[in-house]
């Protein structure tokens, strides 16, 4: 009993670890804010309109990708 509690203390201490190193890398890169709608369209004025909220919430710079392609649709 011993032997497999202390392997469970070993895992769930090197998942802590690995979470922890994961969260670190986030903030590193700008957030992508994929949207699917040509540039000029509703949506992307939308996107555009609400990104600077996003930013300052996140504390990270927020990038308008406009991708028609994401929608599905043809390039």
């Amino acid at each position: 009993m011993g032997v497999i509690r202390m392997g469970r203390v070993f895992a769930a201490a090197l998942a802590a670890a690995l979470a922890g190193s994961a969260l670190a890398q986030y903030p590193e890169k700008p957030v992508r804010f994929v949207v699917p709608q040509a540039p000029g369209s509703a949506t992307d004025t939308i996107s555009r309109i609400v990104t600077p909220e996003m930013s300052k919430f996140l504390g990270q710079q927020v990038i308008v990708d406009n991708s028609p392609a994401a929608l599905g649709g043809e390039n």
